[in-house]
């Protein structure tokens, strides 16, 4: 209980217990006669409301003003008012709340509402201007070190504050609401939208539910955001399709990037979402140049999918779609709109639709059919490793059910492709190896991650590894069975192989023991390779066999090991000890071995020429032993190791 409120009641205590007024209106508002404990528990609830650290201002004060009600001879309600007003610069309010409060309390406590007057008319006399006298750089350089939170309150500080900060456009140009962060309430989107929405280019929902999404729809049907470049719209509820079509027919004329993106779990938990017209959307929005929707409650029909406009053409150059079962029908009358398509991703669509955007997409450089978050082209360290760039297809993602759909695409485009990421399925692999004779090599190809389902698989591989002269870099994912001496022997006979990765892949001791024996070189042949990562190999016969292989390759750079749950500690501490004498080592990547100790740690701080060493997640690692570190040139980084701090040394 707020102290005043405490003296108040026991004040009252030492008065009769029946003393109370019929018509409190009718006596002196100074006469505490008629306080009974009700109104002294009332009062003291609706203190500690107010006193809550939340940020709704306008509720704050409406409860003060109550308390103020319930009993106007309580200091209180005016002490709460006051400090509410002031502390948001409405300076001349908090004084007429003290004046009020001067003329209604007891003398007992005059002093404490004459004390914050005085406070609060020296702060409204002596205040300065700082927006009125800044100049521009000044308050955006000031706004800009300010939270999102801090930003709405400098709305709500005068008209002179609000006039001022909200034309700097930097801080404005990107409103992030976030749920989870709780830092925006429904009704701050509409003051964003009319406050500062013309200067608003980029606008994300993450995780929130229909009244947001509504508040910034009506925002945006009322002109508010007319410069509005980027929408998206990540797991949160639309409850209404065509307050979402007739808000983006209001910004279709700037808006340049959409992403609407439902996930199943976070959709049921929120409310179901309609599924959204996407081909409807195109039509309303032709200045668009990226699209991304993803949905996965239920299968999308071609009428819930909508329709183009006749003639209509897109200015499109990336169109991401996923969701169930994407049918061709679906797609086609799209990629036949788009001229000006160079990145292309449909997740569910079957291989057919290559024909269709080879045919129709002249400009298209990258075709991904496969889920992002299974299976990724590095596009960046494509970029970084061709020789040169040439205009065409350069990456292809996809699962090969029926390899006749991908005859157009390598016949015209084989010289362009740089990066391939292909699952081969065994049905298909008969058709598979009469398509891979029928087309020449692949001249420019240097990056290619793999998936081999069994040793046909392989042998069809080692096919496409053939006529793959330049690669560079070989991935195999997930889900592998590496087996064949010909899959051996095409990546031993890879002229420039300088990467290799391989992840949760089934191999036998014999074929690995060939491949990096052959991958060291000898009298005849130099090696050239120069990082291996592995992951998740469950096999211990087969690692034991690749890390007593691994400081043979003289050309080796950069190794990772990451969550080979079988390697025991003998095994890694004799790694790092052979490694001691290994002529290029330059880094090395342990994470999460359970195998790795404070004695591996004594064995890699004597590795000569190392220079960077990351341990992550390594639960058996101490303060005590990486201080053996102390000195060295080696820079170390550790993250999630044991109770040591994530720390970087140089």
């Amino acid at each position: 209980m707020h102290p005043l409120t405490a003296f108040a009641a026991s004040r009252h205590r030492q008065q009769s217990a029946g003393s109370t007024v019929d018509n409190p209106d009718d006596k002196d508002p100074r006469d505490t006669s008629g306080i009974t404990d009700l109104l002294v528990k009332q009062v003291a609830l609706l203190d500690v409301q107010v006193s809550e650290n939340t940020r709704n201002f306008n509720s704050k004060i409406r409860k003060a003003k109550q308390m103020i009600q319930l009993v106007p001879s309580l200091p209180d309600g005016y002490m709460r008012a006051g400090e509410l007003y002031s502390t948001h610069g409405y300076q001349r309010r908090a004084m007429a709340i003290y004046k009020q409060g001067l003329g209604n309390v007891g003398n007992k406590h005059q002093h404490l509402l004459r004390q914050q007057y005085e406070a609060a008319k020296e702060k409204h006399e002596l205040r300065i201007d700082i927006p009125g006298l800044a100049p521009y750089d000044v308050i955006t350089c000031i706004a800009e070190f300010l939270t999102d939170e801090d930003r709405l309150v400098l709305l709500d500080v005068s008209k002179t504050w609000r006039l001022n900060f909200s034309q700097c456009p930097s801080i404005w140009s990107a409103i992030h609401v976030d749920a989870h962060q709780q830092v925006y309430a429904v009704q701050d989107i509409s003051r964003l939208a009319h406050h500062v929405g013309s200067y608003i280019l980029d606008f994300t929902l993450h995780k929130t539910r229909k009244h947001y999404s509504d508040a910034l729809f009506r925002g945006m049907i009322d002109g508010c955001f007319h410069n509005l470049a980027h929408l998206a719209l990540y797991y949160c509820t639309i409850h209404s399709n065509a307050k979402l079509l007739t808000a983006l027919g209001h910004v279709s004329r700037t808006l340049k990037k959409l992403d609407i993106i439902m996930i199943d779990d976070v959709v049921t938990a929120l409310g179901e979402s309609p599924t959204v017209p996407y081909k409807q959307i195109l039509s309303i929005c032709q200045q668009l140049e990226y699209f991304r929707y993803e949905h996965y409650v239920g299968s999308i029909s071609n009428d819930q999918a909508g329709s183009l406009t006749p003639g209509y053409t897109s200015k499109l150059t990336e169109f991401y779609l996923k969701c169930p079962h994407t049918v061709l029908e679906n797609i086609a009358d799209i990629l036949g709109s788009c001229p000006e398509l160079r990145y292309l991703q449909l997740v569910n669509c079957t291989s057919a639709i290559v024909d269709v955007a080879v045919a129709n997409c002249s400009k298209l450089e990258s075709i991904i059919l496969k889920d992002d978050s299974k299976y990724i082209i590095d596009h960046a360290w494509i970029k970084e490793n061709r020789s040169s760039h040439h205009s065409g297809v350069n990456t292809v993602a996809a699962i090969i059910d029926d390899p006749r759909s991908f005859a157009k695409l390598f016949a015209k485009h084989s010289n362009t492709m740089e990066g391939l990421s292909l699952s081969i399925l065994a049905p298909v692999v008969n058709r598979w190896m009469s398509f891979i004779d029928a087309f020449d090599h692949l001249p420019n190809l240097v990056y290619l991650e793999l998936q081999c389902k069994d040793t046909r698989s392989c042998t069809a591989a080692a096919a496409l590894l053939r006529k793959s002269p330049a690669l560079l870099r070989l991935c195999f994912s997930p889900g592998t069975k590496f087996s064949g001496t010909h899959l051996v022997w095409a990546i031993i006979n890879l002229p420039h192989l300088r990467e290799l990765d391989i992840s949760n892949t089934e191999a036998s001791e014999q074929d690995l023991r060939a491949l990096f024996q052959g991958l060291a070189g000898d009298d005849t042949r130099q090696s050239t390779l120069q990082r291996v990562g592995l992951s998740y190999i469950y096999d211990d016969f087969a690692i034991d066999c690749v890390l007593d292989s691994l400081p043979n390759i003289a050309a080796l750079q950069r190794i990772e090991i990451i969550y080979c749950s079988l390697v025991t500690e003998p095994m890694i501490n004799m790694f790092c000890e052979r490694m001691q004498a290994h002529p290029s080592i330059e880094a090395i990547t342990f994470e999460d071995l359970q195998c790795v100790t404070d004695d591996t740690l004594k064995y890699l701080v004597a590795i000569k020429g190392l220079e960077r060493l990351k341990l992550n997640f390594l639960k058996d690692i101490t303060e005590q032993g990486i201080e053996v570190f102390d000195g060295s040139s080696i820079k170390l980084e550790i993250l999630g190791s044991g109770d040591i701090p994530d720390t970087t040394w140089n």
